[in-house]
């Protein structure tokens, strides 16, 4: 067993075992590329990306770029992860998750649904076995601060019928009178 000192290195050995597999299912080798740890586009956000690859006309030297998210710490859903970004890069980050990527992802041992990193149980067999060989995955999670929901700019005005009708006005100054009631609007205090 190989202990690597950073998380690039034991990203960079897991990619060199994963080559000949991903070689194999694509049927083409695979590109050069670089492989870290960063937030892929939308991981923040409402998307929930959590692995990326960056096609090589992206990148100065020309080689494919994979991000592996930072929140991550389960080795086997790395790899997977590693695996579903290494096909990208080789067959071409253009075929998104049609085309030549379903048939690779299905030959390495992902299954469906292809937008996802799910090992099949053989693949999760092989990763095991590569772990023995590289070693614990020496990171730590992050965790993304919780973000507060902002409160409304809306504000509730109900007027005087006997069920209020309600309607909600950005504004602390509505003046507008019920049709039903004739009677004004008035501001719910919280």
């Amino acid at each position: 067993m190989t202990t690597h000192t950073t998380r690039e290195a034991w990203l960079k050995a897991a990619a060199d075992l994963a080559a000949p597999l991903v070689s194999g299912a694509a049927g083409i080798p695979a590109p050069t590329f670089h492989v870290s740890v960063g937030f892929p586009k939308g991981a923040r956000g409402k998307g929930r990306a959590i692995g990326q690859c960056w096609d090589g006309t992206s990148s100065a030297d020309g080689s494919c770029h994979v991000f592996i998210c930072p929140t991550l710490v389960d080795p086997i859903t790395v790899l997977s992860t590693l695996i579903h970004e290494q096909i990208h890069a080789t067959v071409g980050c253009k075929e998104k998750h049609r085309g030549a990527f379903p048939k690779a992802a299905k030959k390495a041992g992902l299954v469906k649904p292809w937008t996802a990193t799910t090992p099949s149980p053989e693949l999760a067999e092989t990763l095991k076995q590569w772990l023995e060989g590289l070693g614990a995955y020496p990171h730590a999670a992050l965790a993304l601060p919780i973000r507060g929901t902002k409160g409304s700019r809306l504000r509730l005005w109900e007027c005087g019928c006997e069920k209020p009708i309600k309607v909600r006005v950005a504004s602390d100054d509505f003046d507008a009178t019920c049709n039903v009631c004739e009677q004004p609007f008035e501001k719910e205090e919280k």
